[in-house]
């Protein structure tokens, strides 16, 4: 598993934010961002909160979020 930067966009409700360089974890199962970026997108939250194992083998509860993600000529919910 390895890191990759990318340029991406992230589209919501109110808009779209350019995000560059983003660094991208190969082996990771989720997406994760700022809440700054999700409230100026208008990402739409989801109803609840999720369980989640990170990496390091802790359990936590987690909002999740609705939104699009562009890559290159590729897009498709998040």
């Amino acid at each position: 598993m390895g890191h990759v930067s990318v340029d991406v966009s992230v589209i919501g409700t109110k808009g779209r934010r350019n995000l560059k360089g983003l660094i991208v974890d190969t082996g990771a199962t989720y997406t994760v961002l700022s809440r700054e970026v999700l409230e100026a997108i208008g990402a739409l939250k989801l109803p609840g909160k999720f369980p989640l194992k990170l990496g390091d083998g802790r359990s936590v509860e987690a909002d999740a979020y609705a939104l699009t993600i562009e890559l290159g000529d590729r897009w498709g919910p998040i």
